[in-house]
C-alpha cells in the first residue's frame, strides 16, 4: 500500500510502502520515515511539522 507525502516547499514527494492495514499506522511511519530521511536535513531549524492529511479519492 503506498503513501504519498508531497513537500511544497521544495516541491518533492516522497513515497512510502508499507504492508500494515492500518491507514492510520502507514500514515505515521510515513512521516516518520520522510522527516528523518528527508525533513531533518532540508530544514534543520524547524520545531513543528504543519501535516493536512487529505481524504480524497477512494479514501474518501
Amino acid at each position: 500500500m503506498p503513501y504519498g507525502i508531497c513537500d511544497l516547499t521544495a516541491n518533492a514527494g516522497w513515497v512510502n510502502v508499507g504492508t500494515d492495514h492500518d491507514t492510520a499506522a502507514l500514515a505515521v511511519e510515513s512521516v516518520r520515515r520522510c522527516w528523518k530521511a528527508a525533513g531533518q536535513g532540508d530544514y534543520p531549524q524547524a520545531r513543528r511539522l504543519l501535516i493536512a492529511a487529505g481524504a480524497g479519492g477512494s479514501n474518501g
